[in-house]
C-alpha cells in the first residue's frame, strides 16, 4: 500500500503517521521500517512510503510494517545546499587569507633581512661625553671616536673612563648612515 507521511514524532520518539491511498491513517514506528536507519534521514512530512498493513496485533489505530520510502522530498534540501555553498566559499576565502598572510610574512622577513644587512654595513657607534652645552663627541687627534662594532666601542669607552680624571659622563650613541654608491 502507498501513502504520504502526514505527521512525525518530534518528541524524541520514532514514529510517523501515514495517510494511505484508501484514506485511512496508519501508524508506523521506527521498528516498522524495512531499514530503520532511513527513518532519521528521510522521514519528513510529505514523503511517500510503500508499506504493508500490520494485521497481527490488536491496535486502536491501524499499523503498518515493512515500510520503504518511495519518494523522498527533503524540505531542508535547499537550505543544506546553501549551507554547503556558504561553507565552501568561507573555506576558499580562508585559504586565500592564509596565502596572502604567508606572502605578507615572507615580504616582512625579506625587508627585515635587508634592514639588518643595511645596518650591519652602515652602523657605527660614536663615543660621547656630557658637558654644559650637551652631549659632545669624544675626539682623538681632532676626529670623533667612531667604531663599527658595539664591543669595540665598549672597550674604547672603558679605556677613556679609566684615563678620565674628572669623572665625566660618557655614552655610546648608535648612528645609522646612508650609503651612496657611485
Amino acid at each position: 500500500m502507498k501513502g504520504t507521511i502526514i505527521k512525525k514524532a518530534y518528541n524524541g520518539k520514532r514514529w510517523v503517521v501515514v495517510k494511505a491511498e484508501d484514506g485511512v491513517e496508519y501508524f508506523i514506528g521506527n521498528y516498522g521500517f524495512a531499514k530503520p536507519k532511513q527513518y532519521n534521514r528521510y522521514s519528513w512530512v510529505g514523503n511517500m512510503v510503500v508499506f504493508d498493513k500490520d494485521e497481527l496485533g490488536d491496535f486502536r489505530i491501524p499499523h503498518g510494517r515493512n515500510a520503504i520510502f518511495a519518494e523522498i522530498l527533503d524540505p531542508n534540501r535547499e537550505q543544506k545546499r546553501l549551507n554547503y555553498e556558504a561553507n565552501e566559499r568561507a573555506r576558499l576565502e580562508k585559504e586565500e587569507r592564509k596565502r596572502v598572510n604567508r606572502e605578507h610574512q615572507a615580504l616582512l622577513k625579506q625587508r627585515a633581512d635587508q634592514r639588518r644587512e643595511y645596518e650591519a654595513n652602515n652602523v657605527w657607534y660614536e663615543l660621547q661625553y656630557y658637558s654644559e652645552s650637551g652631549w659632545r663627541p669624544v675626539r682623538q687627534k681632532g676626529l670623533p671616536v667612531k667604531r663599527r662594532g658595539i664591543e669595540e666601542a665598549r672597550k674604547k669607552l672603558a679605556e677613556i673612563r679609566f684615563l678620565d680624571p674628572f669623572n665625566t659622563k660618557y655614552r655610546i650613541k648608535k648612528n645609522i648612515g646612508l650609503t651612496i654608491t657611485i
